[in-house]
């Protein structure tokens, strides 16, 4: 059986609370791991994906969260010339990006 950081298992049953069944090693219904974060940023943080990036020190004045993700292998950045662009690392998003977006370079 499938483990989540933190030792959690998939119980065959939506994470968020809707009751929807899922998929065998499937923590969430499509989409619903999004509207499980939604759902806890109103919690602990008033709607404002602003405030939650402040809680954990990050923002202005703060940690740079894009920095931080990067140190942590979790994203990485276009690498063409100077484009900002990051993605999942390894991720569609990224190869796709960097076959559109620098076409020609």
């Amino acid at each position: 059986m499938s483990r989540a950081k933190g030792g959690i298992q998939p119980t065959g049953e939506c994470f968020c609370g809707c009751g929807r069944q899922v998929e065998a090693g499937a923590f969430f219904a499509q989409g619903h791991d999004k509207k499980a974060t939604m759902y806890l940023d109103g919690i602990f943080h008033g709607g404002s994906i602003a405030a939650r990036v402040v809680a954990h020190g990050y923002g202005p004045g703060g940690r740079n969260l894009r920095d931080h993700t990067e140190k942590l292998g979790l994203i990485e950045r276009c690498g063409i010339g100077d484009c900002p662009e990051s993605f999942t690392v390894g991720s569609r998003e990224l190869r796709q990006h960097r076959a559109t977006a620098h076409r020609g370079e």
